[in-house]
């Protein structure tokens, strides 16, 4: 797996999920207050599944660049003249687990 880079689009994931899980089911429990609706009340409820998933989501891809940020880092402190990029400090990582392992 490549380096994922969240700073591009950080923010508006977290925006967007923030949109279904909270203002859009807030939006519609107004009007549900005024209609009365079950649809309204079963929009609200998969609105907030959709939010949710999106953050959770988001939040699994977060840690795990964080863990590669971590492990990359950790490697340029111990060798702090190396010129491999962190593409190749991570595929590295992965071969020798592998071997390790078997």
């Amino acid at each position: 797996m490549k380096k994922i880079n969240t700073i591009d689009y950080g923010g508006k994931v977290i925006l967007i999920g923030l949109v279904f899980l909270a203002a859009m089911p807030l939006a519609l429990s107004l009007l549900n207050h005024f209609l009365h609706a079950l649809v309204i009340t079963i929009i609200i409820y998969i609105s907030m599944g959709i939010g949710l998933a999106i953050e959770v989501c988001f939040g699994c891809v977060l840690a795990l660049e964080l863990w590669q940020d971590r492990k990359i880092n950790q490697y340029y402190q111990n060798h702090p003249s190396s010129l491999k990029t962190p593409q190749q400090i991570i595929d590295d990582s992965r071969w020798r687990k592998r071997h390790r392992e078997s």
